[in-house]
């Protein structure tokens, strides 16, 4: 039941995230939830052109 709540609060906090990311970014949700699956490292450069960075 333990692992339950973690891996349910951690989808949660995921959730969360995405939708801030989406907010700031103007990207869909859920193109945001893709790259935080895939793990996407973003330079600068990259950053900046997706938004995530001014």
């Amino acid at each position: 039941d333990e692992l339950e709540d973690t891996a349910d609060l951690l989808r949660k906090v995921g959730d969360s995230l995405a939708s801030v990311y989406s907010k700031r970014t103007g990207l869909p949700i859920e193109r945001i939830k893709v790259l935080m699956a895939d793990e996407t490292w973003l330079n600068a450069t990259e950053a900046k052109a997706l938004g995530f960075a001014d």
